[in-house]
């Protein structure tokens, strides 16, 4: 048994194993690449700009899209491509009195 968990787990006892809490960072080789904070609307702008350029993939915010016609085609696209998101019907709903 490796050093790190010896004591933590014994048998024919009634000592309970210890399980460390939750840090909320990863523990791992990508841990350091995990942000400790939600990006921000420029950040993920500049993102879907690199990503375009560099792989040709297009991150785009229906609620970006001024043209009734075109954001409703791209959520359908969306929904074919990837299935239903809850969350398009929400996006799509006219304000009431329109």
């Amino acid at each position: 048994m490796p050093s790190a968990y010896r004591g933590m787990v014994t048998q024919g006892t009634d000592r309970q194993m210890h399980i460390p809490a939750y840090s909320g960072a990863l523990r791992s080789q990508l841990g350091r690449l995990q942000l400790s904070r939600p990006r921000t609307s420029e950040e993920m702008r500049k993102l879907a700009e690199q990503v375009w350029r560099q792989r040709g993939l297009a991150l785009i915010d229906p609620l970006l899209i001024d043209d009734d016609f075109a954001r409703q085609a791209l959520i359908n696209e969306a929904n074919r491509l990837y299935g239903r998101n809850p969350l398009a019907a929400a996006i799509t709903a006219q304000p009431e009195g329109v």
